[in-house]
């Protein structure tokens, strides 16, 4: 799942081997009650701009490690990001 990522020692953080703007991140919130952490994640897009998308709010470390993942798996393959449906698209 990470073969075209590079990630930090902690985990917590995934940069594309490809585009390292590309990045998956795990990020702990000030706001405890409402969630412990935030993944934030980008998507590639027309004329080479990296588009930010929202943060996911999540309970616990073990919940947002789950939530990285579909990220990781969806933008692995730089060849196929210009065919994706999602590809230029903000959440």
């Amino acid at each position: 799942m990470t073969d075209n990522w590079n990630q930090n020692k902690t985990e917590t953080r995934y940069t594309h081997k490809t585009d390292p703007r590309m990045v998956v991140e795990i990020r702990k919130t000030h706001d405890p009650i409402n969630a412990k952490y935030f993944v934030y994640h980008t998507h590639p897009g027309y004329g080479n701009i990296i588009i930010p998308q929202k943060m996911e709010r999540a309970r616990s470390m073990e919940h947002a490690r789950e939530l990285v993942k579909p990220h990781l798996k969806h933008w692995n393959d730089s060849t196929k990001w210009k065919t994706d449906p999602d590809f230029g698209k903000a959440n």
